[in-house]
C-alpha cells in the first residue's frame, strides 16, 4: 500500500511568528510542495508559492512570490508573503542588504570563494616562477581549472 500524500497543512508548523514548512526543502531552505503525477512526471511547487495562491489568486506570467516581511525560505505565513517581479525582489534584497558581496561580491568578498587576495598574489607569484597550474592547484585546495582562470585574468581580475 503505497503511503498516503500529506496534505499541505500537515507539514505547516504554525507555532511561531513565521509558519515554517517542514516538508521537503530545497538545498537554499525553499519548501517544495508535492501536488502528484501528471502524465506521469512528479509536479512539485514552491510551497510558499502554492501558499500565496491558496490565499489570493493564481499567479500571472513573470509573477513572483517574494517573503517581504521576514526573508526566511521555509516560511509560508501568507501575510509574509507578497506577488511582484524579479526586479522587486533585487530592489527589495539589496534595500535590506542581502546583495552585497554575500551573493554578487568578488573575490574573497564572493560567498563560496576558497582562497583569499593574499593566497591570489602568491599564485601569481608561483606562475611567473614557473610552477605549473596543477601543483599550485593541489597546494591550495582547488581545481587546476580555477588556477587557470586567475592565470588568464577571468578570475580575480580586480586584483
Amino acid at each position: 500500500m503505497p503511503p498516503r500524500k500529506r496534505t499541505f497543512d500537515e507539514q505547516v508548523d504554525r507555532t511561531g511568528n513565521c509558519h515554517l514548512w517542514r516538508g521537503h526543502k530545497t538545498p537554499r531552505g525553499y519548501g517544495r510542495f508535492y501536488l502528484g503525477l501528471v502524465g506521469g512526471r512528479r509536479i512539485w511547487i514552491g510551497a510558499h508559492r502554492y501558499a500565496w495562491q491558496r490565499a489570493n489568486r493564481p499567479l500571472q506570467p513573470g509573477e513572483i512570490v517574494r517573503h517581504r516581511e521576514c526573508d526566511n525560505p521555509p516560511c509560508v505565513r501568507e501575510d509574509h508573503l507578497a506577488v511582484g517581479s524579479q526586479g522587486d525582489n533585487l530592489r527589495d534584497a539589496a534595500s535590506k542588504g542581502r546583495l552585497g558581496g554575500a551573493v554578487h561580491g568578488k573575490g574573497a568578498a564572493h560567498r563560496f570563494a576558497k582562497l583569499t587576495d593574499n593566497a591570489v598574489r602568491e599564485i601569481r607569484g608561483l606562475l611567473a616562477d614557473g610552477a605549473s597550474q596543477r601543483e599550485i592547484a593541489d597546494l591550495y585546495g582547488v581545481h587546476q581549472s580555477q588556477i587557470s582562470r586567475i592565470s588568464n585574468g577571468r578570475r580575480w581580475s580586480h586584483l
